[in-house]
């Protein structure tokens, strides 16, 4: 009996690993994404390149050196890696030398304590929420950005990037690029904002890199729009590296937090003479956070249009009041006699959800947290909305 001829898919399996590695030595990032939405057979390709090429250690290396340490408390405080070093991860390019962290207010001092102790020089703090490490070696100075979010570090990514260059982010143990289609195989970068001083030098560095920079995609403005969709991080859409998480300590934040969230584009038209306000037609990211003192994390769902997004409209509103009176009666159920003036004055005069939040310091040991309703009910309006326009995610993977 003839024997089966092996096929692309067994040649690039871990059956023919030294077959593997020379092929994908010639294997650029466009090709492995290709490879990769072809067939689930490739995934063992993917798995192989996540110990090789993309190999998390090797990457983070360059600036700690105890990366598993790192991470561990990385995931302890939700920290995601940001800027461009992360597109450059999953290019497979040179990563740059700087390494973007971002973090929420309260994480400020144990990533600095830590940061601090791997023998990085602190620049004075300044006013914009922004922290510079730097520390000199023998070739380089390798330099660490620490923001400071007073919202979720995704709604920072999704709300005021420049670019959608920076729609890349690097968790604890999952890696994600959200455009991986435009970003790395057609190396296509588009306007996210006005074109101020901010975004005008990133569109000018992402040119000398070699990625054409778009205002915004020539469909966008017809029938079929190929970005102007609704989404979730984590999506099909998304390129999902799952990290080696060997050695390092699992934190209590679930991926839930980060793959719950929901958000759109939406082309922004410049108005006016273009000589009066220095725009050009762009995307505009149509998120909110998510936030309420029976919540212990925040999140981002999508600010939606009713003609667009009426599940989510629906959604946004339902979440809204629910949580409202779950915070109500959360504070309800303290004696009368332990709850603070800021407790009272909420009650007493109906203020909103962000007031009590951001007063809301101790919470008593009968405090009840309500996070996993909350992500079943936008996993359930997500489905809902996919189901609606025809197509499900299993069906495109």
């Amino acid at each position: 009996m003839a024997q089966n001829n092996p096929t692309l898919v067994d040649l690039l399996s871990t059956r023919f690993s030294p077959i593997q590695e020379n092929i994908s030595e010639y294997l650029g990032a466009a090709e492995i994404l290709a490879l990769r939405q072809t067939a689930t057979g490739f995934s063992d390709l993917v798995e192989s390149l996540r110990d090789t090429k993309y190999n998390i250690k090797n990457f983070l290396a360059r600036w700690f050196s105890d990366t598993k340490e790192f991470r561990s408390l990385q995931g302890k405080c939700n920290a995601y890696i940001v800027g461009d070093c992360t597109l450059d991860y999953f290019a497979r390019e040179t990563a740059s030398c700087v390494l973007g962290i971002s973090i929420e207010k309260k994480y400020k001092k144990a990533i600095t304590d830590y940061i601090l102790a791997q023998g990085y020089d602190k620049d004075e703090d300044n006013d914009d929420g922004v922290i510079w490490f730097s520390i000199e070696t023998d070739t380089e100075e390798i330099v660490i950005r620490m923001t400071l979010q007073s919202q979720s570090s995704m709604f920072a990514v999704l709300s005021r990037s420049y670019t959608t260059g920076s729609f890349v982010v690097i968790t604890w143990n999952k890696a994600y690029c959200l455009l991986p289609y435009q970003t790395i195989v057609l190396k296509e970068i588009y306007l996210l904002s006005d074109m101020d001083q901010g975004a005008t030098m990133e569109l000018v560095d992402f040119s000398e890199q070699g990625y054409k920079t778009m205002s915004v995609h020539f469909r966008d403005r017809g029938k079929h729009k190929p970005l102007v969709r609704l989404r979730r991080v984590g999506d099909r859409y998304t390129w999902v590296m799952k990290l080696d998480t060997d050695g390092v300590e699992i934190p209590e934040v679930p991926d839930s937090v980060i793959e719950s969230c929901t958000f759109r584009l939406r082309v922004e038209e410049e108005e006016g003479p273009i000589r009066e306000r220095e725009t050009v037609a762009h995307y505009e990211t149509r998120c909110k956070p998510l936030f309420a003192p029976v919540l212990r994390y925040q999140y981002v769902i999508v600010k939606g249009r009713q003609r667009e997004d009426p599940d989510h409209v629906e959604l946004s509103e339902t979440l809204q009041s629910r949580l409202s009176e779950l915070t109500k009666m959360e504070i309800l159920k303290i004696p009368k006699a332990q709850r603070t003036a800021d407790c009272s004055r909420w009650l007493r005069e109906s203020l909103s959800l962000k007031w009590i939040y951001d007063r809301f310091v101790d919470f008593p040991p009968s405090w009840t947290f309500y996070d996993d309703e909350v992500t079943k009910a936008m996993d359930y309006y997500w489905k809902r909305s996919q189901y609606k326009e025809g197509t499900s995610e299993e069906e495109e993977r």
